[in-house]
Order: C-alpha cells, then structure tokens, then sequence
C-alpha cells in the first residue's frame, strides 16, 4: 500500500547517506505512525495528524528520545518524500 513511499525514503536515505538501517527504522516508525491515522493515504495526511501522533506518545510515557525519532521519521517523510513543509 505504502511501498512506493517507502522505497522513495530508501532512495533518499541513500542520497543523503543515511544507513540503511536508519531507513529500516524511518519506515517502521512511519509504519506505527499510519497505522494510527488509520492508514490514511499519505496525501491525505496533515501536520496536524502527526502532532497529535506524537503528543499521545509523549503522553502515554514514551522517553523523549523515543518521541524524538518519531518526529524525525515522520519529518522526513514530509519534507523529503511527500513535499510537505
């Protein structure tokens, strides 16, 4: 459903010489992320809907840290893959 995304953040991971591990754990979290909005498609989702994704982890006592890489997969996924500023 989501793979021609994925494989776009794989591609740009590359270009921007990130591990392919660290792609490997964008897309997972990214895969968390959609599965919250319900799997919306992704030109439907909005900067609201990861705010809020990420304010109910931070709420349910996720570390920041682990709030932090969330906000960073799903920033890239905006900036990078769908051109959402």
């Amino acid at each position: 459903m989501y793979e021609k995304y994925f494989n776009k953040l794989r591609e740009e991971c590359l270009i921007r010489n990130r591990s392919s591990r660290t792609a490997d754990t964008y897309i997972n979290n990214i895969r968390h992320f959609m599965k919250w909005t319900g799997y919306k498609s992704m030109e439907d989702l909005s900067l609201q809907d990861a705010r809020s994704f990420i304010l109910e982890k931070r709420n349910s006592g996720l570390s920041s840290a682990t709030c932090n890489f969330y906000n960073s997969s799903i920033c890239f996924l905006y900036k990078h893959i769908l051109h959402i500023p």
